[in-house]
């Protein structure tokens, strides 16, 4: 793939390293940063002749984007000029699309399938909460880090109560296999467009197809329309019955947001969460064995049942006590450990996300003394805990700060070469 700009090419402070990307709105290359040395993608617009309707369509993604902070939404640094157009500053992911993922392995497991959903879903709770429908959810637009972090992009068609003028009812802009009834019609667009395309990326992850298909939109509209669809559990069978059942709630979830009339879809996005979350969760839950009365103690010593003397009982007391003692201790050890990792798997609610980068990526970065990885890197905890981050790497000074974890926060340490004087 060539693009306009040749490998090494500067424009502002970036040197574009490698087309990743083109599309009709322009072209996307992996850049460096050579003031920070942090590696970005830059959406450049194309240089070819268009309507100023579509240049303003690239301020209006960046005005929307620019606007967001989520760790499951791609983040923009900055808008720059690039020989008279306009350049978007991204975050840059690595790994693949979601598109990528389901063409290589024809689907993914219905786990994996409702993880995805919880988080893009969460990442679209989040956005309709700033009056922002996205109207072009579809897998092209998902991609998942090499760490299988998900990551909603490109705001491009984006409805926002705060940008106005750029669409119009009667006009059908998107991927039409993704696309709402209503989007179909021409209708206006809310919310619950974006819950259909919840619904159609579910059932295409797990059953590697999409449940509308058709030649043209009139046929696509037809099938939609007549509301028939095979379920994702008929298409794709079912192992155990824990995947029997995990199957069952997906279709159950594709159907609720499959809903031809938008008000009878689930109501949110976060509602979606919710169902995901159910069925994520939904294993019975594993029993602890119980243990008849055997005649015996704890440590397994049959039990005297004749006239033993008194300090024969007494030992036996006090090796009972000594083990109950014993496994309490070990308890409270293994709790405390298990609560000092903040990075376990926490509830979607506490779930935070620290982005952490240096002025010199990559740096080895360490949380609480122990190494997580390297920079840039977003480091999963809980919402609320203190954490120490320590940056580390030849040649430089390490780098320490406190941090305590939120939603969606982002650290930067300076990383100074050794021997420079302040």
């Amino acid at each position: 793939m060539t693009g306009q700009f040749a490998n090494g090419a500067i424009v502002s402070h970036y040197r574009l390293d490698e087309l990743v990307g083109a599309g009709g709105m322009g072209e996307v290359y992996r850049a460096t940063d050579m003031q920070t040395g942090r590696v970005v993608a830059v959406k450049i617009f194309g240089p070819a002749a268009v309507e100023a309707r579509d240049l303003a369509r690239f301020y209006h993604e960046a005005k929307i984007h620019r606007s967001l902070d989520h760790p499951n939404i791609v983040r923009v640094h900055e808008l720059i000029d690039v020989h008279g157009r306009p350049g978007l500053v991204m975050e840059y992911v690595d790994g693949e699309s979601l598109a990528a993922r389901i063409a290589r392995l024809g689907r993914l497991p219905p786990g994996e399938a409702l993880e995805h959903l919880r988080d893009l879903a969460g990442a679209l709770a989040y956005v309709h909460a700033r009056d922002i429908v996205h109207r072009d959810v579809k897998p092209a637009n998902v991609r998942l880090t090499s760490s299988g972090v998900l990551k909603l992009l490109d705001f491009g068609i984006a409805k926002s109560a705060y940008v106005h003028g750029l669409t119009k009812t009667g006009n059908v802009i998107g991927t039409p296999r993704y696309l709402s009834p209503e989007q179909l019609l021409g209708e206006p667009v809310t919310p619950a467009s974006d819950v259909w395309a919840l619904g159609v990326l579910l059932y295409e992850m797990v059953s590697g197809q999409v449940p509308f298909e058709g030649a043209t939109v009139s046929e696509l509209w037809k099938r939609i329309d007549s509301g028939r669809y095979a379920q994702p559990s008929q298409l794709v069978g079912a192992s155990t019955s824990d995947e029997a059942a995990t199957l069952a709630g997906i279709d159950a979830i594709a159907a609720a947001c499959l809903e031809r009339e938008p008000g009878k879809r689930l109501a949110s996005a976060q509602a979606v969460v919710e169902r995901a979350n159910a069925v994520l969760g939904g294993g019975a839950a594993r029993a602890m064995p119980t243990v008849a009365p055997t005649g015996r103690d704890p440590i397994g010593t049959p039990r005297s049942r004749t006239s033993l003397s008194g300090s024969i009982e007494a030992v036996s007391r006090s090796w009972r006590w000594l083990l109950i003692a014993a496994v309490a201790v070990w308890l409270i050890v293994w709790i405390g450990l298990w609560m000092m990792r903040d990075d376990r798997d926490v509830a979607p609610g506490e779930r935070a996300v620290e982005h952490i980068e240096s002025t010199a990526d990559p740096a080895d970065v360490f949380v609480n003394g122990r190494r997580v990885g390297q920079t840039p890197m977003d480091y999963t905890g809980r919402t609320g805990v203190m954490i120490t981050i320590e940056l580390r790497k030849d040649g430089y000074q390490p780098a320490h700060g406190d941090v305590q974890l939120t939603v969606h926060g982002s650290t930067t340490l300076s990383l100074e070469p050794i021997g420079k004087q302040p």
